[in-house]
């Protein structure tokens, strides 16, 4: 009888949850070719009559009844979806960016392992955990059954999980080092080496560390280039102004325009001024209510006043950053090898001047940088004021300003963990959890605390079984990438892709606090578990994570999650919103949604990084991650060929990319050491 119930308790709910995953998916899917069906057929009125929104046109529209979009819907569930998904990866590369053949092409080959790896899981690792014997107390619980915990003979029935481990160890690497060949062919152009032109910045030096103010001029510099270039022409030179205001009006009025035109397509499509609340109250739907276009429109014309008025200031500090662009690159080279160091170059022809006077070129030789300059737009100007010593200052105490915003969201998270984990689980019981994890326990004692904390009312559970995972997905898909973007902006990056890798690590770094971190502090209280983390080794932290895995669904029902309602989301937000009008098939230069590759690319590793921690342990989330990596591929495709906006790529992706790769193999690292600490954590053979 309480095996029955324990099989009720655990897998059944996890499926039901599934089962309502898929549920709303497929209504999410139903809503978006409905609304495919309707912008390419505007004759169609089917459901969208019932709202008072059908489309005017000079014929009588077709009535299309709910049973026959159901039939159509059948026959054909994700029409929107069909010509993108035989995309070839040139075409993607045209259509979206060199960034986006190579983000789709690492999704590609990560789903090939998967597939692999869901085959071992579950061909060979399921049966052996389901059907050999194990210790009386696993019985009890029918997820643990599929685990790979608690066997009678550890020694024996482990062997084959170690070295499907150390295969997937292997395997990683190999795929890491095939993909660093790929991305490097294509970030050097040797792909197609006919379109391989020298770019502009193969010429431009960089020079760092200038006077500021008043700022250097451009004549002061001519000196420095003519004792290299002899008969090479020097084609410009360009001193860089401080224009931060500039810029952050200029950015400003971008995306005022990209609302304005969004709000135009919104009136041709229902035919409706749309509106928008103004104010202090706007956030809680109690604001002033005004005209969406007359209302941005206004506020664009005042940015673009502001604008030119900034733009006639005079005597503008510098930035200590100048720009000397030589005929070829030889010369280039030759100022590099002769101006990198201050005080030789100046020991051999007196230049760079250095020191606090006015007339010097430089006020601080620590300061001086010569290198060859990046792409054009690469290049952050709002940041071009900061040197090294801001950047790391700023970088530093905007990352402790999130980690103390995003403490501050996951309260809410942390406190439905310690409802479904402990319960009334009292202080004097804690010394179970900190016995086992400093080895002085047992298997069998940490899941028998876990079947005492189980006794709550079961709709209870039900309910924050579903909206645990759910909560973490919200935070690490909206609000702490939002943050993240926000708070990187003003880290000083000189540069867009270093700004974007920096975006990346630290959404991939919050991501897997938020999913491995926080749900291992439900095993205790904050003061506990800090008092667990000082004393206990480091390998014995990554044996209790993979432990609390094994225990229970959560990470299977979070990767479900990810999978289905994401997914779900994008369904509904492209095929409703007037922010895009290409994805029916019609052509417009008036995309304004931005394909955010630092969080896509956290996202799916920050899943990646949940199946290798548990591939071995817990194989059936191996094909959760399968089913996550197939819907995140088609999706994303989807997202890229019909909705992103190329006006801003990212001018290097490989800079985001190598770093991918680097937490590819970071993550396999700890992965396998997680599960060689399980592997040796006392009383696993008790």
């Amino acid at each position: 009888a309480v095996r029955r119930r324990m099989w009720d308790d655990v897998l059944v709910v996890l499926l039901v949850h599934i089962v309502l995953y898929f549920i709303l998916f497929v209504l999410a899917a139903f809503w978006a070719a409905r609304s495919f069906r309707r912008r390419i057929d505007p004759e169609r009125r089917g459901l969208a009559a019932s709202q008072g929104k059908a489309i005017e046109s000079d014929s009588e529209g077709k009535e299309v009844g709910c049973l026959e979009e159901v039939s159509t819907f059948c026959k054909d569930p994700l029409p929107f979806m069909a010509k993108t998904s035989e995309a070839t990866p040139e075409v993607v590369q045209k259509t979206a960016g060199l960034d986006a053949m190579i983000y789709l092409h690492f999704l590609k080959v990560m789903l090939i392992v998967f597939m692999v790896l869901s085959a071992v899981g579950v061909c060979l690792l399921l049966p052996l955990n389901i059907f050999a014997q194990k210790k009386s107390w696993v019985i009890l619980d029918s997820f643990m059954v599929t685990t790979s915990n608690g066997f009678l003979d550890p020694s024996q029935s482990l062997l084959l999980h170690t070295m499907v481990a150390l295969f997937i160890g292997l395997s990683m690497v190999v795929v890491v080092y095939m993909l660093r060949d790929f991305l490097i062919t294509n970030a050097r152009n040797e792909a197609d080496n006919k379109n391989a032109i020298p770019p502009v910045q193969a010429y431009t030096v960089e020079v760092q560390g200038l006077r500021i103010d008043p700022p250097v001029q451009p004549e002061e510099l001519t000196p420095l280039a003519d004792a290299v270039a002899g008969q090479d022409k020097v084609l410009a030179i360009a001193v860089a102004l401080d224009v931060t205001d500039i810029v952050d009006n200029v950015e400003k009025t971008r995306v005022l325009k990209k609302k304005l035109g969004r709000y135009r397509q919104q009136l041709e499509n229902d035919k409706e001024r749309p509106t928008i609340q103004t104010g202090l109250l706007r956030y809680i739907g109690c604001g002033n209510s005004q005209d969406a276009i007359s209302y941005t429109e206004k506020e664009i014309a005042e940015l673009e006043k502001e604008v030119e008025k900034e733009r006639a200031v005079a005597n503008r500090p510098g930035t200590g950053t100048a720009f000397i662009t030589f005929k070829k690159r030889e010369a280039a080279v030759r100022f590099i090898d002769k101006f990198k160091d201050p005080l030789k170059s100046r020991r051999e022809c007196q230049m760079p001047t250095i020191g606090a006077n006015k007339d010097c070129l430089c006020e601080n030789q620590n300061r001086w940088s010569v290198e060859l300059a990046v792409k054009p737009e690469d290049i952050f100007w709002r940041n071009l004021r900061y040197s090294t010593f801001h950047r790391v200052l700023l970088t530093v105490a905007g990352f402790f300003l999130l980690v103390i915003l995003l403490a501050f969201i996951v309260t809410p998270i942390f406190f439905v963990q310690i409802f479904l984990t402990l319960g009334d689980l009292t202080v004097e019981e804690f010394d179970k959890v900190k016995n086992v994890a400093q080895g002085h326990g047992s298997y069998h004692d940490y899941f028998s605390m876990a079947e005492d904390e189980r006794q709550f009312n079961h709709f209870a559970i039900l309910v924050l079984q579903f909206l645990w995972p759910l909560l973490i997905l919200c935070i690490n898909y909206f609000i702490m990438p939002a943050l993240v973007h926000y708070c990187a902006k003003f880290f000083g990056q000189r540069y867009v892709s270093a700004m974007q890798r920096t975006s990346y690590n630290l959404i991939f770094f919050f991501m897997l606090m938020n999913i491995l971190i926080f749900p291992a502090l439900a095993l205790s209280g904050i003061d506990e578990f800090m008092e667990v983390s000082r004393q206990v080794p480091l390998d014995r932290m990554l044996a209790q994570i993979v432990l609390y895995g094994s225990n229970r669904p959560f990470f299977v029902d979070y990767i479900a999650q990810a999978g289905l309602l994401a997914s779900a989301f994008y369904f509904v937000f492209h095929t409703t919103t007037p922010m895009i009008n290409d994805w029916a098939g019609h052509d417009s230069s008036e995309l304004v949604w931005e394909f955010d590759f630092a969080y896509f690319y956290s996202s799916f590793l920050s899943v990646l990084a949940i199946g290798l921690m548990f591939a071995v342990t817990v194989p059936l989330v191996l094909p959760c991650v399968l089913l996550f990596l197939i819907m995140r591929y088609y999706t994303d495709k989807w997202q890229l060929l019909t909705a992103h906006s190329t006006e801003r790529v990212d001018p290097a992706p490989e800079t985001t990319a190598s770093a991918v790769l680097v937490s590819m193999l970071i993550i396999t690292a700890v992965a396998q050491a997680a599960f060689a600490s399980w592997l040796f954590l006392p009383g696993a053979g008790d």
